[in-house]
């Protein structure tokens, strides 16, 4: 949602408290937002020059996320299948999964 430049530092803010989801702080990594959940950061945290920078950068959004930038206010649209995320390399997933039943 362009909060923050990587994926790294967007687990960060997380971690740190700074994201707000439907105005309640969510503070768990693996929190799962539903459709329509808004996500938002705390004013303060919007003051940043890192967030600034990034929320200023000219990156392109998947079809599945909403992000209006006057508000700063996000939304995940609908659950995305795996086909449509992007993954910076290919994921045999059927193999992924047949591993981690036999190393369980």
């Amino acid at each position: 949602m362009k909060f923050a430049p990587t994926i790294f530092s967007s687990q960060q803010l997380v971690s740190h408290g700074h994201v707000l989801v439907n105005g309640r702080k969510v503070n768990i990594r693996s929190y799962q937002v539903k459709p329509n959940d808004v996500i938002t950061l705390k004013e303060k945290t919007l003051e940043l020059s890192v967030i600034r920078d990034s929320l200023a950068s000219s990156r392109e959004l998947p079809a599945y996320v909403s992000f209006d930038s006057q508000t700063n206010k996000g939304s995940i649209l609908i659950l995305p299948a795996l086909d449509q995320v992007s993954f910076p390399l290919h994921i045999n997933v059927p193999v992924v999964c047949e591993y981690l039943a036999y190393t369980s």
